[in-house]
């Protein structure tokens, strides 16, 4: 499993398992937030002892998975296993199924069990990963986040975990057991860009963003999970890590 995270203002936004947190911090309030099946939970860090209440229920969630910002105050949340697309406002703690498709289920007798896993927002567009089904899809939206047309399926037939993606579309993709971050173009060309089915630095990597400052604006930092689920070379696990990896000629 891993953590995928989004900023909200000046909130970090992290989903776990079944549970979306979110972490930050303005000039006045310190905050946590954990939402699940059972619920989202204010942790006020203020004072000195924890302070606890619930701020939303979302009964029916079953996996959270990779999350994006909608805007300034909800998140698009994938779940992985039931196969759709949420709608989290956190400030008022509403949520609904945004997006709900064919294609971010899991197929019958799938090996891998994860539907739905990246989504990301670009011009018009909320953009996905389906695991089980190794398809990269985009679908127009509006402004509630409700299907305006078709979905079309970008690029298929590799591994696909959770990825970072350009105004033009260009996305960059972690592909998990392949150990690899491939380029994703808007026509659909597929091409590698870093790591290798037999080497350890990218060892089932299963996400990517580029820095947000001038400095490391090339620079995709990627999460790995050592190769714990699938072994490099069937038998190598090393620890899971974030890494580097500096892109020549790329804007964030």
């Amino acid at each position: 499993m891993k953590a995928i995270a989004c900023y909200l203002g000046q909130m970090l936004v992290f989903a776990w398992a079944s549970s979306l947190c979110l972490a930050g911090s303005t000039p006045s309030i310190s905050t946590i937030f954990q939402l699940g099946t059972a619920g989202s939970w204010l942790d006020d860090l203020r004072g000195p002892s924890l302070k606890w209440r619930v701020a939303a229920r979302v009964p029916d969630a079953v996996l959270f998975n990779g999350l994006t910002k909608w805007n300034n105050t909800s998140v698009l949340v994938a779940d992985s296993a039931k196969g759709v697309i949420w709608k989290v406002d956190i400030e008022t703690g509403a949520s609904s199924i945004a997006l709900s498709d064919p294609t971010m289920t899991i197929p019958t007798n799938a090996s891998i069990q994860v539907g739905v896993n990246g989504v990301k927002v670009s011009d018009g567009f909320v953009y996905y990963t389906s695991t089980a089904r190794q398809i990269f899809c985009r679908v127009p939206v509006d402004s509630s986040a409700a299907p305006t047309g078709p979905v079309e399926v970008v690029a298929s037939g590799f591994p696909q975990d959770d990825f970072v993606i350009f105004p033009d579309g260009t996305a960059y993709v972690a592909t998990n057991a392949l150990n690899t971050i491939v380029k994703v173009t808007a026509d659909g060309t597929v091409s590698l860009v870093a790591g290798s089915l037999g080497s350890l630095p990218l060892a089932s990597d299963t996400d990517c963003q580029f820095g947000r400052t001038a400095r490391d604006s090339n620079v995709l930092y990627v999460t790995t999970a050592g190769g714990t689920s699938d072994p490099v070379n069937g038998t190598l696990v090393v620890p899971a890590a974030v890494m580097a990896v500096e892109l020549a000629g790329c804007e964030s």
